[in-house]
């Protein structure tokens, strides 16, 4: 029942619903089978990239709440620097700041989806136009390259 359920909830399915214009039911057994199939769910299984970004817009947020911190410090309207101003403008930054890289990560994951999507399509594409990178690929995940 999960293995069905993780072949018809998947991320990757979009890729393919953007790039060939299929509908989500079918882009997304498509999609399972390829990834199966040309052994892209190891490369998949090794993607720390949502890890990367979770942990840059934590950063981020942080900054932006430090930020606004200093705002209020520097600030001489706020004569009364008692604590609440701190800890609301350092809120409101924090939120901001994860709100706004949020969106940002979300474009570089969705460029990363459609790498490991187009990769299983045809990883020949990429030895022609990447030729470097298809050689790290080949080197450490040899099974992607198998099928062909």
């Amino acid at each position: 029942m999960v293995q069905g359920l993780l072949e018809y909830f998947n991320k990757y399915a979009f890729a393919q619903v953007a790039i060939y214009g299929k509908d989500y039911c079918s882009a997304a057994k498509d999609t399972w089978e390829l990834t199966k199939s040309r052994g892209i769910d190891a490369i998949i299984n090794d993607d720390l990239i949502g890890n990367v970004l979770g942990m840059g817009s934590l950063a981020i947020g942080l900054v932006t709440g430090g930020v606004a911190c200093l705002y209020v410090y520097v600030n001489p309207n706020f004569v009364d620097k008692s604590a609440i101003y701190y800890a609301v403008f350092g809120l409101i930054g924090l939120f901001v700041g994860i709100t706004e890289f949020s969106i940002l990560a979300g474009v570089i994951d969705s460029g990363v989806i459609t790498t490991f999507v187009c990769l299983a399509e045809d990883p020949q594409a990429l030895a022609q136009t990447k030729p470097e990178l298809y050689r790290k690929i080949q080197e450490v995940y040899p099974q992607v390259m198998l099928g062909f």
